[in-house]
């Protein structure tokens, strides 16, 4: 039915789609047409728009042409009355330089004549200047010479009592030494005995040292071994707990035994008339349980009852109550088949007797004997076989081989550990008790040796803080007695220094003495030579002041005089230029006035043109309205017909939308049914899986079972023995796996976020890397340009260039410098000279710096290999750019101090001490 729905909504669908196609193809074709006459209409409106632009720029040019006319005429007008009253001032100027002419001639006379008596006063006062000058410099020679000598005079007396006072203390400090020396030695000598006394008692603390250190090394040997043994111990013990642990389950779960046998034993008071499993029931020894297991076989695992009647009633109620199946041995039917047992034949292939490793309970004896009586354990199965001593006898070897009587074979294998279970569990208990006494035996030496090791430990720190002590004294002692040594030589040193100085001190006294006897007389010398200097310095200036006053009143007078001859001068050369600047207004107005007349008759014949076109166009503007008029009617019947056909378009579109709901709406239900179909698949499937999983069968289509129930039983019972025998299920498997899932999502999950961080971080590279790019590429263009500019200021000419070379990536590429400065064609910076370098490295540094200024800029000794001419080229580029930037220059160059506005020197006045000396240089 959901099928038949949904072809039927399909259906309609379709149909509707069709008749909704249809209708968008007549509206796709109605709206091109629309496009068009929009076109059309376009086409025509700017054609007539073109036309109205026409004849307005006509209009606007005629009227502009009309009244250009007329001022053309009004200028033309105004050139000729300007023309007229020029050529009057003309005249005007010709006259006025001619009346100046004589006054410039008599006042130039005048002016000479009295600069010539100015010249003969000026070298009256130079030579008075000169005068003054020589002996104001006599004067000054001669106070030199008698601060000098004073100075001389004053600094002998200072340092006379300088070196009587230093030889006074000197004398002091030679006795202070003195003293110190005699009381360090006595000192020295008493620590030199307790130093010997110290260092005895060091080696004797060390001895004993020696003896600790060696006893505690014996004990940690000792501990080692106890510890190990006790590791040994604890592991031997965990061993045999697992075992005791083993077997105790193996006796508990009845495993290797069919379920029969299980019940019965587990129920073993349901069932008096039953002994046990014939295994249990012997006592094997242990070297041969496995081969006594292997000849007995399924046997082993048989119960024993005390009759046939008990045992058939044992397998009864195990059939009825469907406890599985079980294998039963009648002790009292089976003591009848007992037989005299044969005397054992010799032979070297036999190991031993089968009945002689077993030991069982009186009433078993029997039992024993029919099953084993004529078993022998050989050394060799195949040599046996051949010795007829042996022929009659079951035989089995030491590996479990058995070859019987009865023609019967069974290869040697893998003991299943039914025989003699409660012997080892026994031996294993035994064990572990005797291990447990050991242990505690064991713990007790650890412990006591612990203890001695401890006292001894305590002892050991105890000797060595004391030896620390000893040493840290005679180290002391040792250091006191370097310390003396080195004291003692300084001062011996520092007495002959001392006994040097006074020696020196005394001859210097001596020295200053005889020095300011002689320059006493000197002093008074001078003095008088200066007084006589000064006089005549006095009278020279009066004679200078007098020459100077007559100068500088005549020195006015000529001033004057020169002021007067250029006032005249300028105007004359004022007239003669208003008369040139007539001259070219009457050649300029006349020139423009031809120009004019050309211009008017221009315009009256461009007047004529634009009459002509804006008749012309006003004429195809009228056709144009005409046109755009009949397309603006024919474009809005089109549009009413455009709008009807969205109209249906709408309703078919309405009508599809509801069909479509309805349709998913069906949809929806039968993709819901689908899924509940598949959910009962696969709870079927799920079903046949479990039963294929379990019991490793598919179900039949016909369940026809030929085998019996006892027989299914049967070998379900095999089955499940075979599963027991596999072992115990490890139950951990989930939580191993649960775990294993939980690590194997949390990897997945941290690959996946580092697979994403890994595509964040390249798209992230890659949009820093276009970014980096894109601003490589805007500063290195601009700092090419730069560089172009600044080759060409350092090197007044020439060609700079940069350029990136290699790789096409340009954060990868390198960068090329082309220079070739004026007169040169090489392009590489290997064929310059080392101060052209220098220039383009500075070119490039300030190419880089132009791009992005700051404040100030730091330049550390760049001037360095640069000669004079490209000294003053630096310094130039410098001043350019210091309006904008404060240069900091270090230099040792001259020349680029010489171009500084301030300079700061570094100067050493005294030893040790730096002095800053700043000069600020007039602009």
């Amino acid at each position: 039915d959901f099928k038949h729905l949904r072809e039927s909504t399909a259906t309609e669908t379709s149909i509707h789609e069709k008749e909704l196609d249809q209708l968008k193809s007549v509206y796709q074709q109605q709206q091109n047409e629309l496009d068009e006459m929009r076109t059309d209409i376009s086409t025509a409106e700017e054609t007539r728009d073109t036309l109205q632009r026409d004849v307005l720029v006509a209009s606007e040019q005629r009227r502009s042409a009309e009244s250009t006319v007329e001022r053309l005429d009004r200028e033309k007008t105004a050139n000729e009355n300007r023309v007229v009253q020029l050529k009057q001032h003309i005249d005007d100027y010709d006259e006025e330089a001619k009346k100046l002419l004589p006054q410039i001639d008599l006042q130039l006379a005048v002016y000479k004549k009295e600069k010539a008596n100015f010249e003969s006063i000026d070298k009256k006062y130079k030579e008075a200047q000169s005068t003054v000058d020589a002996l104001q410099n006599k004067r000054w020679d001669e106070q030199r010479k008698l601060a000098d000598q004073e100075s001389l005079f004053k600094r002998t007396e200072d340092m006379l009592g300088d070196k009587e006072v230093h030889l006074e203390d000197l004398k002091t400090r030679e006795k202070s030494l003195k003293q110190t020396i005699t009381v360090s030695e006595k000192e020295f000598k008493e620590k030199e005995k307790k130093l010997t006394t110290l260092q005895q008692q060091v080696e004797q603390t060390l001895e004993k040292l020696e003896k600790v250190k060696s006893h505690i090394q014996s004990l940690k040997l000792d501990e080692h071994e106890a510890v190990r043994t006790q590791h040994s111990l604890d592991a031997k013990e965990e061993g045999l707990q697992n075992q005791i642990q083993f077997y105790e389950n193996l006796l508990e779960s009845k495993e290797g035994f069919t379920g029969g046998v299980k019940y019965v034993l587990n129920h073993s008071k349901d069932f008096p008339g039953v002994h046990g499993v014939l295994a249990e029931l012997l006592d094997v020894d242990k070297e041969y349980q496995a081969i006594i297991e292997n000849v007995l076989g399924s046997t082993a695992g048989c119960l024993v009852s005390k009759d046939r009647a008990t045992a058939l009633k044992t397998l009864q109620i195990l059939k009825s109550q469907k406890h599985g199946s079980a294998s039963i041995l009648p002790l009292k039917e089976l003591s009848v088949l007992n037989s005299k047992i044969k005397s054992m034949p010799k032979s070297d292939h036999i190991v031993t007797r089968a009945l002689d490793s077993i030991k069982a309970d009186k009433k078993y004896t029997a039992l024993v004997n029919v099953l084993l009586g004529n078993v022998l354990i050989v050394n060799d199965l195949s040599k046996a076989l051949q010795d007829s001593k042996l022929a009659g006898w079951d035989l089995v070897d030491l590996e479990g081989t058995f070859s019987g009587t009865n023609m019967i074979l069974k290869q040697g294998k893998k003991d299943k550990g039914l025989v003699g279970r409660q012997e080892k569990l026994d031996a294993l208990k035994q064990q572990l008790q005797e291990n447990k006494k050991t242990q505690s035996s064991v713990q007790n030496d650890v412990k006591e040796i612990a203890e001695r090791l401890t006292n001894f430990m305590s002892e050991q720190s105890n000797i060595e803080a004391t030896i620390d002590n000893l040493k840290d004294d005679v180290s002391v002692l040792e250091n006191d007695g370097l310390q003396y040594k080195v004291r003692n030589e300084q001062h011996l040193e520092l007495l002959n220094t001392l006994s040097d100085d006074m020696d020196e001190t005394s001859a210097a006294i001596t020295s200053l003495k005889a020095s300011l006897k002689k320059l006493s007389p000197t002093a008074e010398k001078g003095d008088k030579i200066l007084a006589k200097v000064a006089d005549e310095l006095t009278n020279a200036n009066n004679v200078l002041m007098a020459v100077r006053k007559q100068r500088d009143e005549f020195h006015q007078h000529v001033q004057d005089l020169r002021i007067e001859v250029l006032n005249l001068e300028n105007q004359r050369d004022n007239i003669v230029f208003q008369k040139r600047t007539a001259d070219d207004s009457v050649t300029e107005l006349t020139g423009r006035q031809n120009e004019i007349g050309s211009e008017i008759k221009s315009l009256q014949e461009k007047q004529k043109e634009l009459d002509n076109k804006i008749k012309s166009c006003e004429k195809d503007l009228q056709k144009a309205n005409a046109v755009v008029s009949k397309k603006r009617s024919i474009l809005d019947l089109k549009k009413e017909t455009y709008q009807e056909t969205y109209g249906e378009i709408e309703i078919i579109q309405a009508k599809i939308r509801e069909e479509q709901h309805s349709r998913e709406n069906l949809l929806d239900e039968l993709k819901s049914a689908e899924l509940d179909v598949t959910d009962f698949d696969q709870k079927i499937k799920l079903v046949i899986e479990r039963i294929k999983d379990r019991y490793n069968t598919s179900i039949p289509k016909s369940m026809n079972v030929k085998e019996s129930l006892f027989a299914l039983e049967e070998r379900i019972e095999k089955i499940n023995r075979s599963i027991e025998n596999i072992g115990p299920i490890n139950m951990a498997v989930k939580d191993e796996h649960e775990v294993e899932t939980e690590r194997l999502e949390l990897l997945t999950d941290q690959k996946a976020d580092l697979i994403e961080s890994e595509e964040n971080l390249r798209e992230t590279i890659q949009k820093i890397d276009q970014e980096a790019r894109k601003l490589f590429t805007e500063t290195f263009d601009q700092i090419k340009i730069n560089f172009e500019k600044l080759f060409s200021m350092f090197f007044e000419g020439g060609k700079g260039s940069l350029s990136l070379v290699g790789d096409p990536d340009p954060l990868e590429a390198d960068i090329a410098i082309n220079a070739q400065p004026p007169g040169k064609k090489n392009n590489s910076l290997r064929m310059l000279s080392a101060g052209e370098k220098s220039l383009t490295a500075i070119a490039l540094l300030f190419s880089i710096y132009q791009y992005k200024p700051s404040p100030y800029c730091i330049l550390d000794e760049v001037d360095a290999p640069l000669d004079d001419v490209n000294i003053r080229k630096f310094t130039k580029v410098l001043e350019a750019f210091s309006e904008e930037t404060q240069f900091i220059v270090v230099t040792h160059n001259k020349l680029t101090m010489e171009a500084a506005n301030y300079l700061f020197g570094v100067t050493m006045e005294q030893k040790g001490v730096s002095k800053l000396v700043s000069v600020k240089f007039d602009a």
